[in-house]
């Protein structure tokens, strides 16, 4: 009786543990967002502190589910910033269709370019970014980064869906 009852935990432990590891598998998408479509947001996640009166930070969790090629530029991750805007703690993660991990990025990944690339003007905007490469379609990137504003004068703007 206890050899089964061990037997039986240990399974249901191992499963969970497999289960935790799988995130935004395709065949969770309800068949009608698919019909057309090039790419699937499947999660927005944006939490903003404001820690004073100059100071507002945004933690932001971004997934989406590349369907095709045509949705292939859906899928790169692009954030401008400038002396009063940083963006930090930028990470990557790339999902397959079954939603295993296939692949994080961060740190020397991360592109960093002149918003007006040919120096014929003068600017302090710049423009990190991602490309998550090519993975067999469907796969899904899921980006988390924050955003530090300084000299805030009005709050991001807020639309509900």
């Amino acid at each position: 009786m206890k050899l089964k009852f061990l037997l039986s935990s240990c399974l249901l432990i191992s499963l969970n543990l497999f289960a935790s590891g799988i995130k935004y598998p395709f065949d969770d998408i309800p068949k009608s967002l698919l019909k057309d479509a090039k790419a699937v947001v499947r999660n927005e996640d944006i939490v903003v502190e404001v820690n004073s009166n100059n100071k507002l930070v945004q933690k932001v969790t971004y997934a989406i589910t590349i369907l095709n090629k045509n949705g292939k530029s859906n899928g790169y991750f692009m954030h401008p910033y400038d002396k009063n805007m940083k963006v930090s703690g930028i990470r990557a993660q790339m999902f397959d269709k079954n939603g295993f991990e296939k692949k994080k990025k961060g740190g020397f990944d991360i592109l960093d370019y002149a918003l007006i690339p040919d120096g014929s003007t003068y600017g302090d905007l710049r423009i990190k970014a991602i490309d998550p490469e090519n993975f067999e379609y469907p796969y899904t990137v899921e980006y988390n980064y924050e955003v530090t504003l300084t000299e805030v004068i009005q709050y991001p703007g807020w639309y509900p869906v």
